[in-house]
């Protein structure tokens, strides 16, 4: 059974026409390393917000359902989940400057409103250490302005495993840090996904990074899933036009010399049609007005017209 499940899943404010996510089917099993990726804008951190339960006010869950271990979770989507968390971009503003590091842990490990921190210094302290932050006494000591960006960025990990929970969702974890702390991060993240048998859902632009670690992908244009497929199919053999784009504009070393690519128009509203219309170089008369089903090719999931009889 899937750990997490998102079934027609449409996001947005009450009163708007258009939903900013629309019709999003997700799944994540145990232990898997899922990414999402796409533009900004895209609605990936709104996704991943519906999912831990934290939507902000005045956005809501519009129509569809979240499933965890086959159960529904609140329609609204507004209470915090049990065995999900997060840790979001900017780990300096997601710690309270105030608080020692690690009464902030402690927190996450009881929902009682004042936490008695002695009974979790010893759990705390053992996450210290796995998240490698030592010594780990002098640490749990320490007001966040004391530590480097890499070393808070392990405090808002350790807050989010210290409760041990089933699915670990990052958003853009590493983007304020150096290109080595980066690696670091995100070795750390993997180590703890095999010790723990944590799921992890990746929200990130860096397509290195999503094609080192994840095992499966998602990409959203406009809060439309246009592609899914297993990491090595979606790199080797992509289907979409957008995700075509999106491949071509990264460029290696030794093409240091080659032109960027770069996907052509800009994202509009679209009210009728498909999404991605205004910026495709294969845009046929039914793409302006007929939205694409979507197609199995093979193990990817394609929304587009060009893959119509491709069906496999």
């Amino acid at each position: 059974m899937d750990l997490l499940t998102t079934q027609k899943l449409c996001i947005g404010r009450s009163r708007q026409q258009t939903p900013i996510v629309r019709s999003l089917d997700l799944r994540i099993a145990p232990g898997e390393f899922v990414s999402l990726i796409g533009e900004s804008g895209s609605g990936k951190t709104l996704t991943s917000l519906a999912l831990a339960g934290i939507l902000p006010p005045k956005i809501q869950v519009l129509s569809g359902e979240i499933l965890w271990k086959g159960r529904p979770l609140s329609a609204k989507g507004s209470a915090p989940t049990a065995g999900i968390a997060m840790v979001f971009q900017d780990a300096m503003t997601a710690l309270n400057p105030l608080m020692k590091v690690g009464h902030q842990i402690s927190e996450a490990i009881t929902k009682d409103a004042r936490p008695c921190y002695r009974d979790h210094r010893k759990d705390v302290l053992e996450t210290l250490e796995q998240v490698g932050l030592a010594p780990p006494e002098q640490i749990y000591e320490s007001y966040p302005h004391e530590l480097s960006g890499g070393m808070r960025q392990r405090i808002a990990l350790a807050m989010a495993v210290v409760a041990r929970p089933e699915l670990l969702i990052l958003d853009e974890p590493t983007t304020a840090l150096d290109v080595t702390i980066q690696a670091q991060v995100l070795e750390l993240v993997e180590r703890l996904r095999r010790e723990l048998n944590l799921a992890v859902l990746l929200i990130s632009h860096d397509l290195g990074v999503v094609h080192q670690y994840a095992d499966r992908v998602y990409l959203l244009y406009q809060g439309t899933l246009m592609e899914e497929a297993p990491k090595q199919r979606l790199f080797a053999q992509p289907h979409h036009p957008y995700t075509k784009g999106l491949l071509a504009a990264i460029r290696s070393v030794a093409q240091k010399k080659r032109p960027f690519a770069k996907l052509l128009g800009h994202p509009g509203a679209i009210l009728e049609g498909c999404r991605f219309q205004g910026r495709c170089p294969y845009v046929m008369d039914r793409c302006l007005t007929e939205e694409p089903a979507y197609h199995e090719v093979g193990p990817s999931l394609v929304r587009c017209h060009l893959m119509e009889g491709r069906d496999a």
